[in-house]
């Protein structure tokens, strides 16, 4: 399906030509879709910091240096790089100032995820700084491979995004104007696929916690009602399985705000 090319009627042309490809729903759909993510990064930490059952226990750098992790990745690879993602799509703002958007939220990423995975590292090979005390092994679990799959493209999207978007911004040469547009669709595809995965990672890393912390229990008897029994749940098990359903609906509502919808009218019965 074609996508739908905006009217010449209305239209800034100093504003991104993707804000007025995305229908005004979907606009919406991408301001909730942060607006999730940001809760999802609150939660995280409200687990993270909280103390008593289901709870991880605190945020410190010197005994709690691992739960910094899960909050950095959160907000770097889910709040941060939804935002910069969706920046040309849901801000009627001239396409300059969406640019610059786009490049710090996806800087900041960039910096929760070295600093979250430095205190995942520290906190496993240094066992004062880990609340368990002992030492832990790295990048043995799939929730290590994605989240390291994510973290590559992320990062080799982010530096060639500087090289062909920044570095060749003012050069007037047709072969650089030809090169920046071959590399359009590569750059965008990282970044949707990079998204992907990272969800994926966290999805994955907070079922992994959500498991260590032993948030199940074992019914005496048929459980045809789940949610009558659901309080059996710790309420800190309960933040952790909200993060992740705000997770899910953030990534959700930021994959319904990238899709290219076909023209109205143009659907044949």
């Amino acid at each position: 399906m074609r996508m739908e090319e905006p009217s010449n009627r209305n239209v800034d042309p100093d504003r991104s030509t993707k804000y007025y490809k995305a229908r005004e729903y979907q606009r919406l759909v991408g301001i909730l879709s942060i607006i999730f993510t940001a809760i999802a990064t609150g939660l995280v930490y409200w687990w993270m910091s909280g103390d008593g059952d289901g709870f991880i226990g605190g945020v410190n750098l010197s005994t709690h240096t691992f739960s910094l992790h899960p909050i950095c990745m959160t907000l770097g690879l889910l709040f941060s790089c939804t935002t910069a993602l969706l920046s040309y799509r849901i801000l009627p703002i001239p396409k300059q100032y969406s640019k610059f958007i786009h490049a710090l939220f996806h800087s900041l990423a960039i910096v929760c995820i070295v600093t979250g995975i430095t205190c995942v590292f520290l906190a496993h090979n240094f066992p004062d700084s880990y609340s368990s005390g002992s030492y832990a092994a790295n990048l043995y679990t799939m929730h290590s491979f994605i989240g390291l799959t994510a973290i590559v493209m992320y990062g080799q999207n982010f530096i060639l995004g500087i090289y062909f978007f920044y570095s060749l911004r003012n050069s007037n040469d047709k072969e650089c104007e030809k090169c920046k547009k071959s590399y359009q669709p590569l750059h965008e595809f990282l970044g949707y696929a990079s998204f992907i995965f990272a969800v994926m990672a966290i999805e994955s890393g907070l079922v992994e916690l959500l498991t260590k912390k032993k948030c199940y229990w074992s019914p005496t008897s048929v459980n045809w009602n789940p949610a009558a029994t659901y309080s059996e749940l710790t309420l800190g098990c309960r933040v952790g399985n909200a993060a992740g359903i705000f997770v899910m609906l953030g990534a959700i509502f930021a994959i319904f705000t990238f899709v290219k919808l076909p023209k109205e009218g143009s659907l044949k019965e």
